[in-house]
């Protein structure tokens, strides 16, 4: 655990992630083997399905006003129609990205200013970051930026090229 995050988050809500991320993941990966998928999927407007799916797959094991250990879920719209996964307490306010998104998007800038002070605010800003790299393998990281958006501290939560 990144130690700026303890007793604001819990391993246990970070392995739940974890856990629906792999889940949902594993799930797209098999009807996108489908011949139907294929078939409904192709084409010139559809260029990038397999990463769009899944990001949006992913994301909707996230349903607005669930709530995990005492982290609420919340669906947070940005950026000319775009929408994510945001994990909010008392003590914490977490976004789920993706590789496709910069680290220091402008929409994120409202964020960083949680984390000056030396990260001793009472809400910090942490993000998930999901990345599929070489064969679409999947790692999951915990991600704490400055207040310039820099990363200051990260955790790798999942790997699949360790777990393989």
């Amino acid at each position: 655990m990144i130690r700026e995050l303890e007793n604001r988050i819990t391993e246990e809500q970070l392995d739940a992630i974890v856990k629906i991320i792999r889940e949902r993941c594993t799930k797209y990966r098999k009807i996108s083997q489908e011949l139907l998928f294929d078939e409904l999927f192709n084409g010139e407007y559809q260029t990038n399905k397999r990463k769009q799916g899944k990001t949006l797959a992913i994301h909707n094991g996230f349903p607005s006003n669930e709530t995990i250990g005492n982290l609420s879920v919340e669906h947070m719209d940005y950026d000319s129609g775009r929408s994510q996964s945001k994990f909010v307490n008392d003590h914490i306010v977490m976004l789920l990205l993706f590789d496709s998104s910069s680290d220091t998007a402008k929409y994120l800038e409202p964020y960083f200013a949680h984390n000056r002070n030396g990260f001793q605010n009472d809400i910090l800003f942490a993000y998930i970051k999901v990345s599929f790299g070489r064969n679409d393998r999947m790692t999951i990281t915990l991600n704490l930026p400055n207040a310039n958006g820099q990363i200051y501290a990260k955790e790798e939560l999942y790997s699949e090229e360790k777990a393989a």
